[in-house]
């Protein structure tokens, strides 16, 4: 008997982290636990024989990802879940299920084992690899659930095709996988609510794309909640009502309602000119008195760029060129990559776009970026090893093509209209060595504007230093968070000292863009903090001018910077430094903001 039946009808308000804010009513829908391994199953008495089988549910489970990725709405998706499928026909996942066949396990217990190994290893690499570790399991669920024939992880009931679905659904589970979370439809799911996850995993970002408000690790409202139960959850404080009063209905209603018709006010513009223009969709982002912010977005592929740009966003704050050289067997050519990169600036025509050099390395390895022989560096903590800007200095060859394409997409802009219509920035910067010998070498290959990411301390502290050679900078919050608190960014159980309001990391950012101003540069933020729009208030305050973030927040963020003059930015801003705590600090901020984005959050 859960939780749940046990208490009844009791109101119950459980605590998480808000991942994607908005706030949402509706009846829980569970999903059930993935089948486990057949404990009845005998043992292996043919491997050879019982490997057709296995074959045959891995080409099921990868047929299945494959449609899913053609099905997907946006690109991002699409190439995670292609991923995925390769994954689950992985040449040496097949040779481990066959070494556990021959040693005498069972199918289930053979796939079960054999992935296992694989998570296992994976959650050593750290980095890129840990974060598939959710994939993997998954996969390990579709392949035992196939070789069952059981259905895989879902939810209880259809809410898509269900009568029930007159009444909203918010989807309430253990954890879920990005593949899951891809097929996510906004008009179905109201809200999501996980037991376990962190802020910075793929299922919380793509909530956060598709707009659905989702509160992340909320231990025991497994427990608390069943089928049907009655749930409003806040997005953006991460709070959780099971079995709410009518007075917690009425405020979540008139709160979700206020929160839409303040973002439609922010994509119309403001007629006195305060705020933006009156175009809808191209609004210019301003606070009350005046001054101009850049709202940007953070993109993974051309496609994304494309999908940004129609949303009228200034520009590309952040464009990860890893989508061209992760789970490749080559290198991706010159020609290849100037093609890519060149689709995206024309989509913004003229509008700045900054891209990240490839951020890879010991924590992302590539297959074809062997170091001294060997595909990867052996590192005790891979986070903590050749990465980002380190690869590029011992690969040059990987550096100087992209470089080399880079350029040729900046020559393709029409940059002599614009002089800014692309910008190269290179990410784990943390010396003035570093920075000169990538700066120096990005205007050699005929880019003028070259700059760094600040994810580092190391970076935070010396930033006047740096941007005395860089040209700009832009905080990464979330690499930052983790190296400035000592804390995994893939650990769920960490999550709280990763949150972006930590005092520490603030006082971080604050060191980094009073560096910026002692040298004359510009520093922006492109973690996906900015797109709180509480958050970017304060980092409004510091003195950034440079917001990106996925580009479905910017309205939000638009809204809250209409409602505050400077002086008021900075005001928040002290007030979260001298907190001490996250939770002090957003609270500090909070009382500071106007009543109508209090009302909201």
């Amino acid at each position: 008997m859960s939780g749940a039946q046990m208490n009844g009808d009791e109101r119950r308000v459980l605590r998480g982290i808000g991942v994607s804010s908005g706030v949402a009513s509706g009846r829980v829908r569970l999903m059930h636990e993935p089948p486990g391994v057949d404990e009845g199953e005998p043992a292996c008495a043919d491997p050879q024989l019982d490997m057709i089988r296995v074959r045959a549910a891995m080409a099921a489970v990868a047929s299945s990802l494959r449609e899913r990725s053609l099905q997907a709405a946006d690109d991002t998706t699409r190439a995670m879940l292609a991923a995925n499928a390769r994954l689950a026909e992985d040449r040496g996942l097949d040779k481990a299920i066959m070494k556990h066949l021959s040693a005498g396990d069972g199918v289930t217990h053979a796939v079960a084992n054999a992935v296992g190994e694989y998570i296992e290893r994976f959650g050593k690499a750290g980095g890129m690899m840990a974060e598939r570790i959710t994939d993997l399991d998954d996969i390990r669920s579709r392949l035992i659930a196939e070789l069952r024939e059981l259905p895989s992880a879902g939810p209880q009931c259809d809410a898509v095709s269900d009568a029930i679905c007159d009444i909203p659904v918010i989807l309430v589970a253990r954890d879920l996988s990005p593949a899951d979370a891809a097929a996510l439809d906004p008009a179905a799911v109201r809200g999501l609510v996980l037991e376990e996850g962190g802020a910075t995993g793929h299922t919380a970002i793509l909530a956060a794309e598709r707009g659905i408000p989702a509160v992340v690790g909320v231990h025991g409202v497994m427990e608390a909640a069943d089928d049907d139960t009655r749930i409003v959850l806040n997005g953006g404080t991460g709070e959780v009502i099971i079995n709410p009063d009518a007075a917690d209905l009425y405020r979540a209603a008139g709160r979700a309602a206020r929160r839409k018709a303040l973002l439609h006010d922010s994509a119309s513009g403001a007629a006195d000119g305060t705020a933006a223009g009156a175009a809808a969709g191209d609004a210019f982002a301003m606070t009350a008195d005046g001054c101009r912010i850049l709202l940007n977005a953070n993109v993974g592929t051309p496609a994304e760029a494309e999908e940004a740009a129609r949303a009228g966003v200034d520009g590309i704050g952040l464009l990860r060129s890893e989508f061209l050289f992760l789970n490749r067997s080559q290198a991706p050519t010159e020609a290849e990559q100037a093609e890519a990169y060149t689709r995206a600036v024309q989509a913004f025509d003229g509008r700045p776009v900054v891209v990240r050099t490839f951020d890879a390395g010991a924590d992302k390895p590539l297959a074809f970026a062997r170091i001294g022989g060997n595909e990867t560096l052996a590192v005790t903590n891979p986070a903590l090893g050749v990465r980002g800007i380190r690869l590029g200095m011992l690969r040059e060859d990987l550096l100087d093509t992209q470089l080399a394409a880079l350029a040729n997409a900046y020559r393709a802009s029409g940059h002599s209209i614009s002089g800014h219509s692309l910008k190269v920035m290179a990410p784990m910067a943390t010396t003035v060595q570093e920075t000169k010998w990538f700066v120096d070498k990005a205007h050699a290959a005929g880019l003028p504007h070259a700059g760094i990411m600040i994810e580092t301390p190391a970076a935070a502290v010396q930033a006047a230093s740096l941007l005395a050679v860089a040209d700009f900078a832009s905080i990464g919050t979330n690499d930052l968070a983790q190296y400035t608190m000592a804390a995994d960014r893939l650990d769920g159980s960490l999550s709280g000292l990763l949150d972006p309001w930590q005092p520490a990391l603030l006082r971080m950012m604050r060191m980094a863009v009073e560096g910026g101003l002692m040298a004359g540069k510009p520093v922006g933020v492109c973690g996906e903090a900015a797109g709180d729009p509480l958050l970017a208030l304060v980092f409004v305050g510091f003195g950034i001018r440079s917001l990106s973030m996925a580009w479905r927040k910017a309205a939000a963020v638009r809204s809250a910077l209409r409602l505050h003059s400077l002086a008021d930015c900075r005001r928040m801003a002290q007030a979260a430094l001298d907190a001490r705590s996250a939770m002090e600090a957003r609270q500090s901020a909070l009382s500071l903001a106007d009543s109508r984005l209090r009302d909201v959050l």
